[in-house]
């Protein structure tokens, strides 16, 4: 764990470091004297998390704090001040805890335990959220016979063969499954690059269907076909989208005495 100081007193700095001498996951890789120091560092040596104390020259570790929570991936922030007055803002900052001086031995060392917590909390979503966008990315060229649906903390991989279509919504994928349906994150466009195309067919710019569930294709009127599916659904098929749809299922454009 890559820890920063913050304080502008050298002896508070100096305790502090004392004491995470005997935390042997502790690695300071830096100290500043005051506020814009802190966040320059901050900004260029990453740290996993800041100790910050309140009062310091240039501007307050409360500033410090609103400055690089800005950016959604900063460090945790503890701050270690002779102050409680401020423990409500800290805490509206997301800060992992606040400590008020001089502060023992167990509470930082429960203070770090609860920072790393929440680093390895971030991590974990930042995996599944990297796996769940893979699932839907756009730019994925690699052809998939399953979808990964964000089930609570995890992912739980779901085959193609178990989903009957896919509908969009605004930044949304519907997954219509013959028992349940599921909601991922993604663009229906996305999806179509990366399924099987052998059993997967876009059929409307909403719309996406399995090949199997197709009983049938009909005609409403002289320019609009919809598709039965074996659950008995009815789906539009997009004007652009005729064409492909007949050709791939081996039906004629059927003509009649309207057109």
């Amino acid at each position: 764990m890559r820890i920063l100081l913050a304080d502008d007193e050298p002896v508070a700095r100096k305790r502090l470091e004392h004491a995470l001498q005997s935390i042997p996951q502790a690695e300071i890789v830096g100290q500043a004297i005051n506020g814009g120091q802190a966040i320059e560092m901050i900004r260029t040596l990453k740290p996993d998390v800041a100790l910050l104390d309140i009062q310091m020259p240039g501007c307050s570790g409360i500033s410090v704090a609103a400055s690089v929570s800005d950016s959604g991936n900063g460090p945790e922030l503890i701050f270690v001040t002779a102050y409680d007055r401020h423990a409500v803002r800290a805490f509206d900052l997301h800060a992992a805890d606040y400590l008020l001086k001089p502060v023992s031995f167990e509470r930082l060392e429960r203070a770090l335990r609860r920072a790393d917590a929440r680093l390895r909390a971030r991590a974990s979503d930042q995996r599944l959220g990297a796996a769940e966008d893979t699932a839907a990315d756009p730019d994925a060229r690699d052809q998939s016979n399953a979808i990964w649906i964000r089930e609570g903390r995890g992912l739980t991989r779901l085959d193609i063969d178990h989903i009957d279509r896919l509908e969009a919504a605004g930044d949304y994928v519907i997954v219509h499954c013959p028992d349940t349906t599921h909601i991922i994150k993604g663009s229906i466009g996305g999806l179509e690059q990366r399924l099987n195309p052998a059993k997967m067919m876009r059929i409307h710019r909403s719309s996406i269907v399995h090949i199997g569930r197709v009983r049938s294709i009909r005609r409403r009127n002289r320019r609009t076909y919809v598709l039965l599916l074996t659950n008995g659904a009815l789906l539009d098929v997009g004007p652009s989208y005729i064409a492909a749809v007949l050709e791939r299922f081996g039906a004629p454009r059927w003509r009649t005495s309207d057109g």
